[in-house]
Order: C-alpha cells, then structure tokens, then sequence
C-alpha cells in the first residue's frame, strides 16, 4: 500500500506543477496578448477622434469631467509645481528621461486633473532634472487622454519627496498621494505660458496595426509554448 501512494504521489506532483506552470506561463502570455488588442482600440479610436479634432479651429472649455480621448480644450486654475511627478522609462530620439507631470485645478469648474508637460531628460539614475519654473496661476490649452495601463507594471511605487519619481500612472494611488479627487484623464499641455513645450515632448503615435501585430505574436507564443510543453509532457510519461 505504502509503494502504491509513493507511486500516485511521484505520479501525480509532477503533474500538478506541470498544469501550474503551464498555465501560468500561457495566461501571462494571453493577457499581454489582450493588452496589446485593447492598446489597438485605443490607439484606432484615437486616431479617430484626433481625425475629427483636427479641423477644430478652436478648443472647447473645460466644463466637466470625463472628456473624449483627442478633445482639444481650455482652461483657468491653478498649477502645482510643487507636487511634480516625473513618469520614469521614457524615451524621445535615443535620449531616456522622464514625461513630466503636475497637478492642475480648474477653479471654475472645481475640477483636479494631471497636465503632462512633455519630455524631461534625464543625466542619470542618481539626479532628479532641474524642471523649468511655471507660473502658478495660468490658461492652460492641451489634448485630453486616457490612462493606459501596463500589466507588467501598474504600480505607482512612488520615491520620497518631490519631484517624486514614478514607475506607473496609477491615479487611484496619487489620488491619494496627492490628496486631490484627480480625474482619471491626462491633459497633454498643447502651451502653458512663455514655456516652449514644443521642444519638451513630440508625440510618436504607434499605429494600432502593430498593436495587433504584437496581439499576434504574443498569442503565437502562448500557443507555441501551449504545444511544446504538451510534447515535453507525453514525452515525459513515456520514459517513466
């Protein structure tokens, strides 16, 4: 009896950590798969929306939260220079750095948001960039967008004090270290004040067809691995 349970045991541990790992692996996979069709949607929806924005002449008012991703819009209140976040793994030209944001309250409307300011560089790990100074009260004008999250790194592990380096745009989080009821859109600033942000930030729009490009290459991995680790598997119980 005692040789027969060490058989099911030796038989079946192997099994069991086969499935785990297996399908562990194969869902990472699937989910970035997944990820990558909803960045698609995003990115065509974009692509449509700036389409139909682009002949606007004039911006709208901000008057209410949320907005449509690509909506151009105008607004008075008051910026925090203060409470700067800078977003770390960024890239512009070959140079790495940093997308540069603060906090923004649109007294009119009594509304808190976050203003993306564009690219800062970055010199090195050890040295948080010296930001440009802005004016405190301000007309901001800018381009509305939604936050897009990473599933490979959504956690704000925010550093101590400010500028306070980020990993990830969890507005949950800053909301809650910021202290403010920030809405879950960004406005990219289009001008705020003399600052020429023309120079700090130039957008690089990946089509959403390599999105779905990447969609397919990581569900073929997925599949991929899928089979090979069924061949492994069989192969496995025929030597035992």
């Amino acid at each position: 009896m005692s040789n027969l349970r060490v058989s099911i045991k030796s038989f079946l541990y192997p099994s069991i950590v086969w499935v785990i790992f297996t399908l562990t692996v194969v869902g990472i996979l699937v989910k970035l798969g997944l990820w990558q069709l909803s960045r698609a949607e995003q990115a065509q929806s974009r692509m449509i929306q700036f389409q139909k924005t682009a002949q606007t002449t004039q911006p709208l008012s901000l008057t209410h939260a949320p907005h449509d991703a690509g909506q151009w819009v105008v607004a008075q209140g008051e910026v925090f220079p203060e409470y700067a976040l800078l977003l770390d793994n960024q890239t512009l030209e070959g140079r790495v750095g940093y997308k540069w944001l603060m906090p923004f309250y649109a007294s009119r409307v009594d509304l808190w948001l976050l203003l993306d300011l564009g690219f800062i560089s970055a010199s090195g790990r050890d040295v948080i960039p010296t930001l440009p100074q802005v004016e405190r009260y301000q007309q901001i004008q800018g381009q509305i967008y939604a936050v897009s999250k990473n599933p490979l790194n959504h956690e704000l592990k925010g550093e101590p004090g400010f500028p306070k380096r980020i990993q990830a745009l969890d507005m949950a989080a800053l909301r809650a270290v910021l202290h403010r009821p920030l809405v879950d859109y960004i406005l990219r600033l289009d001008k705020i004040g003399k600052l020429n942000l023309a120079s700090l930030y130039k957008p690089s729009q990946i089509p959403y067809t390599k999105h779905l490009g990447y969609a397919v290459q990581w569900f073929a991995m997925a599949g991929v691995f899928l089979i090979l680790m069924i061949i492994y598997r069989r192969r496995s119980k025929d030597c035992l």
